[in-house]
């Protein structure tokens, strides 16, 4: 039949084959991906499988492809074609945007886009297309560092370019135990992937951007060595 598996056949499946961890955990994207009707989360559950098996059915992971991410602009404009299909104009497109960017960065990113096919064009619109580009997390990449400064660069601009009703920047300063910053690391994950979910659960007006910075402000000399030196 065509019904999709339930979890207790899921589990019962897994048992059966005697699938390891990360087959077990590839099964269980596999299965959520197939269910799954909403196209951002469809690319959440893709980008989980492409970083398990990471030569199987994506757009190569190197430096010259990562270059559509360093720029800011390719993902906002695949974004915006999301929300309805664009005239291929670089110069209306780029009037579109709060943040500068040239019409030649523009028309530079839609070419880009439509040779990865990460944008369809017909009849002069734009469209975007089910074509996603995974990137490996915590891996260290020029590209993906340049993407990262410029959407913090964005965000500045956004505290006196964008009305307050029209955005949400909040900050705070905690001391935290490094234990669990692996747990706080998937924790944020988990929360930008709900935000995803929840922000397409409907039909889309305007793209936004989702920043999350976690990062040190002190970097401490072995602590008990630093106390005693204090009291010294």
């Amino acid at each position: 039949g065509q019904r999709e598996p339930g979890e207790r056949i899921c589990q019962k499946l897994t048992e059966y084959f005697r699938f390891n961890s990360e087959e077990s955990k590839y099964f269980d994207y596999l299965v959520h991906l197939n269910k799954c009707t909403d196209s951002t989360m469809r690319e959440v559950f893709t980008e989980k499988l492409l970083r398990l098996t990471p030569t199987i059915g994506k757009l190569s992971i190197d430096e010259a492809r990562l270059q559509i991410v360093a720029e800011w602009v390719h993902m906002a404009i695949r974004q915006m074609a999301g929300v309805q299909p664009l005239p291929n104009d670089p110069a209306w497109i780029a009037r579109q945007l709060i943040f500068e960017s040239s019409v030649e960065q523009v028309q530079q990113a839609i070419e880009n886009l439509l040779q990865l096919g990460m944008l369809i064009e017909r009849d002069g619109k734009l469209s975007k297309s089910e074509t996603w580009l995974a990137s490996t997390e915590d891996i260290p990449s020029k590209a993906l560092r340049s993407h990262h400064s410029q959407m913090i660069e964005n965000a500045k601009q956004a505290i006196e370019k964008v009305p307050v009703l029209q955005r949400e920047i909040r900050g705070m300063t905690m001391a935290v135990p490094l234990d669990k910053m692996d747990m706080a690391k998937a924790m944020i994950r988990q929360f930008t992937e709900d935000i995803a979910k929840l922000m397409n659960e409907n039909s889309t007006d305007q793209v936004y951007q989702l920043n999350v910075q976690f990062f040190p402000l002190t970097q401490f000399e072995n602590k008990s060595e630093t106390h005693q030196e204090i009291q010294q």
